[in-house]
């Protein structure tokens, strides 16, 4: 939901807890478990899971780079999991972690669960199909204003000297998406106006939006400042479920 133009979210938020019952069920499904195993796999793998700070991660002005840091720590341990199972070290018994009302979704801070979607066409739909790649490097939350930017650039061809104010309205209102004084590769990535400034002067994209040289650039920190966020009142409707 949206407060006072900014969006609040649960009180506890699992950002990439997820990830490991993803990774411990690709490596069990490689390996060869059997139910009992895959089910004690699970319940393995959900002990390596991150704490679920997400809230933390979206509330804070400055960028973690804890926000990168877990996938790997998934993936390992997805494979160390699947093999104790494999070798017999035992969990939760059936129905195990992923049921009921205190299943894993209620320990990452979901407020519900959709078991059916869990299960609905498995084995024939593949998710993974429908992923896609950023045009841009950058959050993905910030590919839809700059989007928008890059269709408003192309069209008018307007050059940096002549920009004197930029306001992009949307739903991006997470605190690390306002900030104009990046000091860091992770900071530079989730920031608006930097993704906007870098796009404005024509940088190509890729690594050399993260450089410091881009990063503490004087002419690059002069555009970050004329560019502001806030939120569409038709988007907080949206968001809000009104």
């Amino acid at each position: 939901r949206v407060v006072n133009g900014r969006v609040e979210t649960l009180p506890v938020l699992g950002v990439a807890s997820w990830h490991a019952m993803a990774s411990v069920a690709s490596v069990g499904n490689l390996i060869g478990l059997n139910k009992e195993q895959a089910v004690n796999a699970l319940g393995l793998q959900a002990h390596h899971a991150p704490v679920p700070t997400g809230r933390h991660v979206m509330l804070s002005p400055i960028t973690s780079m804890n926000h990168f840091y877990d996938s790997g720590w998934m993936a390992l341990g997805g494979i160390v999991s699947a093999l104790m199972s494999k070798r017999g070290y035992t969990s939760f018994p059936t129905p195990g972690i992923l049921d009921g009302d205190y299943g894993f979704w209620k320990m990452i801070g979901a407020e519900r669960c959709d078991f059916d979607l869990m299960v609905d066409k498995l084995g024939e739909k593949w998710w993974f199909m429908e992923e896609s790649f950023k045009p841009w490097p950058a959050d993905a939350y910030i590919m839809y204003p700059l989007t928008a930017l890059d269709i408003l650039l192309r069209k008018n061809k307007i050059l940096p000297h002549e920009v004197e104010k930029v306001t992009i309205k949307g739903g991006v209102a997470f605190p690390n998406f306002f900030n104009p004084d990046p000091t860091t590769e992770t900071d530079a990535a989730f920031s608006v106006p930097h993704c906007a400034a870098m796009m404005i002067l024509g940088v190509a994209p890729g690594p050399a939006w993260q450089t410091p040289e881009n990063i503490f650039s004087p002419e690059v920190s002069a555009l970050r400042h004329k560019i502001t966020l806030e939120m569409d009142p038709e988007i907080a409707k949206v968001i809000s479920g009104q």
